[in-house]
């Protein structure tokens, strides 16, 4: 502590004396210095006293001859008493369990020592010792009961310093309680901004309706968050939080009673939810699954990541045939979704198929927690019920984080998000970045069978500048269904099925396309049918004859059977239409990827890049 004196005299130099004296003695010089003429004031620093100490400054001045002496006012000193405040003092412990003491040492110096002290007989003995770090510090004293004891006296004191006098709490009794077994569990560890997390358990040898208290650690301290009662038979009990962000570890206490010692259950961590975002892609990527180690994280994986680059108020569009929302390979996608609804604030927006052994009509429901849906009964826009699908794998997002301005994503891919459709099954996924055209056609199509689905295909009248049509099939489609191009830098061009037409525009385009020498074209598909396989596989027999290299790629034990060996038996089978023309593989695990490539000539699908040459051109 410090003392200041202030003295107004203008002589060249001031004599400055500290005196000092307990009550009953005589003042006493504790500290003399001189001050120059133009010093008006001087600071003493003092050892706070224990007890009552009067103090005063006596300023001598030579003027002349003379010496005046001036003498301030008596002030008064004493440390405060210090205090023990404690918050926790058991009355109820375990024998040979350790019981915890916690309170605040108050009006304390730093490393101050502070004693537990037990009673035995009129003496009382110190079982545990801390010293504190700071002044008027909180404190803990832990200490291991004896086995042998039905109870206890206790006290917590503090040792006297020089300058600050003992401290002394109040005693208590604690007796020998009985023990609490309390159990816990969270509902999920990690949880997304707003989303209710539950915390439930039981405990074990408490009365009907127990009090329980949910606990939140802070730093070293635990917080009450809130209390309920136990039920009356099972004594268990449920919490429920919501929290907005960051990490929190929770405990349940049930507080010690007239026959238990307070129980505590295990710390449960609960974290935030993280989303890892892919980084900046280029214009076209293609992501693959490994069916051979039964792996399709390279698709499922890829994808969640590139849902976790959603820029803020985005929009998701999905449009899926089969979806099975407890699979590990779709919940790592459902998931990011989630997360970037939750946390970005992004719409999301689905289109399932729910008959034909697509998507379960309870999985739709539970999709609808964080997504609108829209149910497509054997395709959306068909109305000829002949068995018809809803068999889009569509992913568009509206806007990523990757620039500045507004960047799509559209990913077009051959699986369905299932365990079997992405371990078992060899798959694709291309993604086209940055391309306005192709995401504006592939969401006006979505959103033109979320129209059909709710029964309004008729309500839709142009696409553009074409017709909407039905055909006689009974499903609708662009009139004429034309070829779109993207603009993305891609070259890709695509069609929407069904066709309206009834053109087989698969080989209408297989026809507009010629070969060179050392071209190629490669085909992989899942399935087809005769009549359809022995068109492809003619056009693919010209091209083969004008000197392109064709390759196929067909399912094994799916509806398209294969040959038995690589030499190609007479065209028996629908792929044996195909296999006329080109040399053949079979896979044992069919893939729904459906794809042609040439290099000397225009390859043709409803997803792929077309380029090279037309006839005639």
């Amino acid at each position: 502590m410090t003392l200041t004196a202030k003295s107004n005299a203008t002589a060249k130099s001031k004599k400055v004396v500290l005196q000092a004296h307990a009550t009953g003695t005589p003042w006493k010089t504790r500290s003399t210095r001189t001050i120059a003429a133009k010093t008006t004031s001087t600071t003493f620093r003092l050892v706070p006293p224990s007890a009552a100490v009067a103090y005063r400054v006596v300023v001598s001045t030579n003027v002349g001859s003379k010496t005046r002496k001036a003498t301030s006012k008596t002030v008064v000193l004493q440390w405060k008493k210090p205090a023990l405040s404690l918050t926790s003092a058991p009355k109820k412990f375990l024998a040979g369990k350790k019981i915890t003491v916690t309170g605040t040492a108050v009006r304390t110096p730093a490393t101050t020592k502070l004693r537990l002290q037990r009673k035995v007989g009129s003496r009382w003995t110190t079982v545990k010792t801390v010293t504190t770090k700071k002044a008027n510090s909180p404190f803990t004293l832990a200490w291991t009961t004896p086995k042998t004891s039905s109870s206890l006296t206790l006290r917590v004191v503090t040792v006297k310093k020089s300058h600050a006098p003992a401290a002394t709490s109040a005693t208590w009794k604690t007796t020998k309680g009985n023990a609490v077994s309390i159990s816990s569990s969270l509902s999920r560890t990690t949880f997304l901004k707003g989303q209710k997390t539950s915390i439930k358990g039981t405990a074990t040898r408490v009365g009907k309706k127990a009090k329980v208290v949910l606990q939140e650690k802070h730093g070293s301290t635990w917080k009450n968050v809130t209390s309920n009662r136990t039920t009356s038979t099972a004594r268990a009990y449920a919490f429920s939080v919501t929290e907005k962000a960051g990490n929190h570890t929770f405990r349940v206490v049930a507080p010690e009673t007239k026959k238990t010692v307070q129980g505590v259950s295990a710390q449960r961590t609960l974290k935030h939810a993280s989303c890892t975002a892919a980084s900046t892609p280029s214009a076209l990527s293609v992501f693959f699954t490994d069916s051979a180690h039964l792996n399709g994280s390279g698709v499922s994986t890829n994808l969640a990541r590139v849902i976790c680059a959603t820029a803020p108020k985005a929009t998701v569009s999905v449009s899926l045939y089969i979806l099975r929302d407890q699979d590990s390979q779709a919940k790592r996608i459902l998931d990011a979704l989630r997360y970037v609804h939750a946390e970005l604030g992004v719409k999301v927006r689905f289109i399932l198929e729910t008959t034909h052994g697509g998507t379960p009509v309870s999985v739709a429901n539970a999709v609808r927690s964080f997504a609108s849906v829209t149910t497509c009964d054997q395709g959306c826009t068909n109305t000829g019920k002949v068995g018809a699908h809803e068999h889009d794998k569509l992913l568009a997002i509206s806007d990523m984080r990757w620039k500045s301005r507004t960047d799509p994503v559209v990913v077009l891919g051959s699986a369905n998000w299932s365990n079997r459709q992405l371990n078992e099954y060899w798959q694709s996924a291309t993604m086209f970045y940055d391309d306005a055209t192709m995401y504006r056609d592939q969401v006006q199509k979505f959103d033109r069978m979320r129209t059909c689905g709710a029964g309004q295909c008729s309500s839709i009248k142009t696409v553009g500048s074409r017709s909407w049509v039905k055909s006689s099939a009974g499903n609708w489609g662009i009139a004429g269904d034309p070829v779109l191009t993207a603009s993305g830098g891609s070259g890709a061009s695509y069609q929407f099925f069904p066709s309206v037409t009834g053109t087989d525009d698969m080989v209408k385009d297989l026809r507009a396309i010629t070969c060179r020498p050392g071209g190629t074209i490669r085909v992989g598909m899942y399935l087809t049918t005769p009549h359809r396989a022995k068109k492809i596989g003619t056009e693919l027999g010209r091209l083969r004859k004008e000197g392109c290299d064709v390759k196929l790629l067909v399912g094994q034990g799916s509806s398209t059977p294969t040959p038995s060996s690589r030499s190609m038996p007479s065209p028996t089978t629908q792929v044996s239409h195909l296999s006329a023309s080109a040399s053949c593989t079979s896979s044992s695990r069919s893939s729904k990827v459906s794809r042609a490539a040439a290099r000397a000539g225009r390859p043709s699908s409803s997803t792929a890049p077309r380029t090279g040459r037309r006839r005639g051109s």
